[in-house]
């Protein structure tokens, strides 16, 4: 026999007690899903840092090129830009890196815990607001 949840309602109005059993089962369902939404989430916010890194790179390397000889004048305020562009590069490239390290960790995370069966969610329509509607047919 399992044992009964007991909640003490505290001074919370019914309402107020309605309201915070709804969003704790809410919490307790997002917590049944897994990581695979935040994951995949993850995954395009490196994917668009990639991009900007991408971006970033040529104007780099012009910008630093020895091979291009500017008027002392130019010449500080390119130096002013190409640091202003490595630091963002650098920022960049330090939070892609530690995106990946997330997606890893939250993929092991997903891969200990026990019985995956009892998700029902389907995150893809749950981001659409069609997740109940598939799930109750």
């Amino acid at each position: 026999m399992k044992i009964k949840p007991y909640i003490n309602a505290g001074n919370l109005t019914p309402g107020e007690l309605r309201d915070w059993i709804l969003e704790l089962a809410k919490n307790a369902e997002i917590a049944g899903w897994g990581t695979g939404t935040s994951v995949r989430k993850l995954q395009s916010a490196e994917l668009s840092l990639r991009s900007v890194m991408d971006d970033l790179s040529p104007r780099i390397n012009f910008l630093g090129s020895d091979q291009i000889m500017r008027s002392e004048g130019h010449s500080s305020e390119v130096a002013e830009v190409l640091s202003t562009l490595r630091i963002t590069f650098a920022v960049v490239r330090d939070i892609q890196r530690t995106i990946l390290s997330l997606i890893s960790q939250l993929q092991e995370i997903d891969s200990r815990i026990p019985d995956e069966s009892h998700r029902e969610h389907l995150p893809e329509c749950e981001e659409q607001g069609q997740g109940k509607q598939i799930r109750d047919q």
